[in-house]
């Protein structure tokens, strides 16, 4: 009698993403899910609090697990700055089985992609963030498949870690902290 082995599967940590762009963040993420069950909220628009509900709403929907992780990520862009601090208070404010982070980019989500070619050093606004980003990727039109943005993470979050300063989010242009989340999905 032949007797089949018992696999030992191990958990696949969950990463919750809230995020503000449809292609872009999306492409980049979708890279992890060879390592993690990334999921999107489905959202009802676009804002940091509208993305801040919408995730408190799935929270509840999804069994989380311990060692299971939370996060909202948005760019700084022209959202009033208390709309960007009550998302980082209710990060503040979050404890338990389940890590909830903050991974904002200031200006803009390309401004954490232009981290993983150079240091990002005088790129503080959106268009001048976006036209660096084009020299390395000349036809870029908010889809970034093709490159090897795994291989080049750990630099980026070099780099981007230099930039922080001690708030709970980048204040100045310039800054990032989807080093902090991008580092998580990397362990």
């Amino acid at each position: 009698m032949l007797l089949r082995g018992q696999k030992n599967l191990s958990y696949r940590k969950v990463f919750l993403l809230g995020i503000e762009g449809k292609v872009t963040e999306t492409e980049y993420f979708d890279q992890f899910k060879k390592f993690h069950a990334v999921q999107y909220v489905k959202r009802c628009g676009n804002s940091p609090k509208q993305i801040l509900s919408s995730l408190k709403v799935a929270m509840n929907k999804i069994a989380l697990k311990e060692g299971d992780q939370v996060w909202i990520v948005i760019d700084r862009d022209e959202w009033r700055e208390s709309e960007i601090d009550a998302c980082a208070a209710w990060v503040a404010k979050m404890n338990g089985k389940v890590k909830v982070g903050l991974a904002l980019s200031n200006p803009k989500f390309e401004f954490w992609l232009l981290l993983h070619f150079e240091d990002g050093e005088g790129y503080t606004s959106q268009g001048a963030c976006v036209q660096r980003l084009k020299c390395y990727i000349p036809n870029y039109d908010k889809h970034i498949k093709g490159y090897d943005w795994l291989d080049m993470a750990p630099q980026a979050i070099e780099r981007a870690l230099k930039k922080l300063d001690d708030s709970s989010w980048p204040k100045k242009q310039g800054a990032t902290t989807v080093a902090l989340l991008v580092d998580e999905l990397l362990k």
